[in-house]
């Protein structure tokens, strides 16, 4: 993700740009110097109100870059970094994605550069996929956090050939399923490591966190984070992480038979 300094460079020069031959104004017609002057002052304004319109088209989240109490956020993350940023702190780069704090460098922007990122793996796969780092699936927004409920998507993403072979030969998924209508030990796995007590379901009996920053549950074919029947795993998900059980079967709010 580019620093937002970058982001909003070719919105300020566009800006900018009206105000570029006053000057030979100035030296020719005297008279039309404080003309120049009143439009030079009134365009102070649309400048402003470009940079501002450049700042909110470029910054899905709002709030963010924000320094938190690593004490506040995911556990996993809490557990990965403790004694390893200073002052008990973090900055949370975007809703469930942190990088360790360094007090050499207070300008939180800097920290979007070449990071080591600890948090959510869809958020991590989505906006920091080369960086290195830790993540897990269904890491939420810490309690000192903005909340981003119902944010679009960062990019549309095609189907993937998995999705659509899952699909044909299991009509009616993916969907979204309450996390207490699901096996009790993928219940017990994922209890608060879900946006909204919810789960998406890829196929019978099998499971991963929902993000509410990702509402196509199409995208969560992608390298999700599995939980859930162990045969099943291993013949649609065998590359994935997380945890899987025999005889996980599907829940009631799921397609039966």
């Amino acid at each position: 993700m580019a620093s937002r300094s970058l982001l909003l460079l070719p919105a300020l020069l566009l800006a900018l740009t009206g105000c570029g031959s006053s000057a030979e104004v100035e030296e020719n017609e005297p008279a039309a110097a404080a003309t120049a002057t009143q439009q030079s002052s009134s365009a102070e304004p649309a400048e402003s109100a470009a940079e501002s319109a450049a700042e909110e088209e470029s910054d899905p989240f709002p709030g963010y870059p924000l320094l938190v109490d690593l004490g506040s956020v995911d556990s996993r993350v809490t557990s990965s970094l403790e004694g390893n940023t200073a002052e008990g702190k973090v900055v949370a780069l975007a809703p469930g994605i942190y990088t360790p704090y360094n007090t050499h460098f207070p300008d939180l922007d800097r920290y979007y550069e070449d990071p080591i990122i600890y948090g959510d793996q869809m958020m991590k796969q989505e906006y920091f996929p080369q960086t290195g780092g830790s993540s897990w699936g269904g890491v939420q927004p810490g309690a000192q956090e903005p909340g981003f409920e119902g944010v679009e998507p960062a990019s549309e993403i095609n189907e993937p050939d998995l999705a659509a072979q899952i699909k044909e030969q299991f009509p009616g998924y993916p969907l979204l399923v309450d996390l207490g209508s699901v096996d009790s030990r993928v219940t017990s796995s994922l209890e608060g490591n879900t946006a909204e007590g919810k789960v998406v379901a890829l196929a019978p009996g099998i499971y991963t966190p929902y993000n509410t920053h990702f509402p196509d549950l199409d995208r969560y074919y992608e390298d999700p984070i599995i939980y859930g029947d162990q045969m099943m795993k291993q013949e649609y998900f065998p590359q994935t992480g997380g945890s899987s059980w025999g005889g996980v079967q599907p829940g009631a709010q799921e397609p039966q038979g």
